[in-house]
């Protein structure tokens, strides 16, 4: 979600065989992390200029 230029996140991450998490180093997302956030973003851009309500 977005509020007036916040977004909230949440911190689920999967066992990687090197102890790597994504949320600290990045890299490829896995799962359908990188179609949700296609799709908020569509939503932010398609939303008014100062946001939705």
């Amino acid at each position: 979600g977005t509020v007036q230029g916040g977004y909230v996140g949440h911190g689920e991450t999967y066992l990687h065989p090197e102890d790597v998490l994504w949320w600290s180093r990045g890299g490829l997302l896995h799962g359908q992390s990188p179609a949700r956030i296609a799709f908020l973003r569509s939503l932010v851009e398609a939303g008014p200029a100062l946001g939705l309500e």
